[in-house]
């Protein structure tokens, strides 16, 4: 009873309170204590949000005060990384953080911690003083990134309610967090779902054994009465429980790949319309009639059609970088097998396309999966204004990569906006598309996988699906199983889909 009372519980609470403890960070605090008073009074005098110029200028303290460290460190307490607060923290109607004798509001604190990591003023302290109380796991991008999610749908629910209309991007912030008991990975975010969906679920703790059954549930209800085809996308998991059908996300286990092909937006997305960057089962012409319902429990029924084969893949990373790709390019070793699979890459395009610049420009496609995020926005497909931009980072990646690894000297930019495209493509290209492997079709085409793919799995196109899938059809079964989104080039727009491939209408069944 006392879980389905929680959004009541703090919903109605006057104020919530963020308690991080009096310990060692507590002691840095009061130690700078008169320092940081002062730092907050001139925060609240600063109308509209703070920006790192301000707070490079007086009254603020000079740039290496230690009082920088002391603040940001706040960031790594493990309040952050606990499920059952956060929506304790979006249902407040004020929130207070509490460190030993100190309080300060969430918002003015936010406010300061973001413009501090923008400078990244001092981060070598912050990160020797975090590595030495034992922090090294957390990076500090994950730890502002935790109170940045909390500020973004703090705002969201004050605005529209509770209900989270972008739920499937909320659970993918749950999947991250920790709990005692894999199964509250549902339950405890119980008052942040509609009414519905509530009363699809089933609060019983004696499934602890069984403790993905919520997970069925809530999928269930969001794919069959929400239409939430974006889910898919999400099913992919690192761990899976034998009975957990490929269709359910396994929230309690990490994504092998980054959660981006249903998450891009196309250009001129203005925050609020549901649209999407790619549209390969989406159409903004015909009428599509999803068909999609549960044939039993665990197998689920979705119309579409086949548009190809995976003929074979090459992986851009090695078995051992594949799941930390985050570090994984200040490795030289890393660095090298990634030059020359990258350039085997290459070559086979090559091959497809005979046109030598048109070949690059797909082989960049195809690394950069068309996506591009210069302004901080994941944007899809990249604009014909932007492409000079990104080819000319993909040469800045490549001629970095070879001064690293060979000696080779090359001429550098001090541009921002080269630096900035080169980040981009790094993190694109490089790093996160190094979980997914580079294939090639049967039908010609090359694009980017879920891990896990065979050859001869079918790519088809699942109606309302922004992205293609990957399933598996397993001797003469008519289940298939999903093996995961994929980025197909030249078929991610249903209404410019070629017809090379292009299998009739079915209903596909996955279990």
């Amino acid at each position: 009873m006392q879980v389905q009372l929680m959004g009541t519980i703090y919903t109605r609470a006057c104020c919530v309170i963020v308690w991080l403890g009096s310990d060692s960070l507590a002691d840095d605090l009061l130690g700078n204590l008169q320092t940081v008073e002062e730092v907050m009074r001139n925060v609240k005098t600063i109308k509209g949000t703070l920006t790192t110029q301000q707070l490079r200028a007086p009254p603020f303290p000079e740039r290496h005060h230690p009082v920088w460290a002391t603040l940001t460190s706040v960031l790594f307490s493990r309040w952050f990384r606990r499920l059952w607060v956060v929506q304790e923290a979006l249902l407040a109607k004020k929130l207070v953080i509490v460190c030993g004798r100190y309080s300060i509001d969430w918002d003015a604190f936010y406010s300061l911690v973001d413009a501090e990591l923008q400078s990244m003023a001092d981060y070598e302290t912050l990160r020797e003083r975090m590595v030495g109380q034992g922090w090294a796991d957390l990076s500090l991008t994950d730890a502002s990134s935790s109170m940045g999610e909390i500020t973004f749908y703090r705002g969201q629910v004050a605005r529209k309610g509770p209900f989270l209309d972008n739920i499937i991007s909320f659970l993918e912030v749950v999947r991250g967090k920790e709990v005692l008991k894999p199964i509250d990975k549902v339950y405890s975010i119980l008052a942040l779902i509609t009414d519905e969906a509530r009363q699809s679920l089933t609060v019983d703790y004696s499934l602890q054994d069984k403790f993905w059954i919520p997970y069925l549930q809530l999928a269930s209800f969001l794919l069959t009465q929400n239409r939430c085809l974006q889910l898919l996308s999400a099913a992919q998991s690192v761990v899976r429980p034998e009975s957990l059908p490929s269709w359910c996300p396994n929230w309690d286990s990490v994504l092998p790949v980054p959660h981006i092909l249903a998450t891009v937006r196309p250009h001129g997305w203005n925050g609020d319309q549901a649209k999407f960057g790619y549209m390969a089962g989406i159409s903004t012409i015909t009428s599509l009639e999803q068909t999609l319902y549960l044939k039993t429990s665990t197998q689920l029924e979705v119309l579409g059609f086949r548009i190809d084969r995976i003929k074979d893949f090459i992986f851009l990373a090695d078995q051992a970088h594949r799941g930390r790709c985050e570090l994984a390019m200040s490795d030289n070793a890393f660095r090298k097998e990634w030059l020359l699979r990258n350039e085997a890459c290459l070559e086979r395009t090559r091959q497809l396309v005979k046109n030598p610049s048109i070949a690059l420009q797909t082989h960049v496609r195809n690394l950069t999966m068309n996506y591009w995020d210069m302004e901080f926005d994941l944007i899809a497909p990249i604009s014909p204004g932007h492409w000079p931009i990104v080819l000319q980072a993909y040469a800045d990646l490549v001629n970095t990569l070879r001064h690293f690894v060979y000696g080779i000297d090359f001429e550098d930019s001090d541009s921002p906006i080269r630096f900035r495209a080169l980040e981009v493509i790094n993190t694109s290209a490089a790093m996160n598309g190094a979980t997914r492997p580079y294939f090639f079709t049967q039908n010609g085409r090359l694009g980017r996988g879920p891990v896990g793919i065979q050859p001869n799995d079918l790519i088809c196109v699942l109606y309302s699906a922004p992205a293609p899938f990957v399933i598996r059809y397993d001797g003469k079964s008519d289940v298939a199983k999903l093996i995961g989104d994929a980025y197909l080039d030249g078929c991610m727009d249903f209404d410019n889909m070629p017809t090379q491939g292009r299998g009739p209408e079915e209903v596909f069944t996955l279990g």
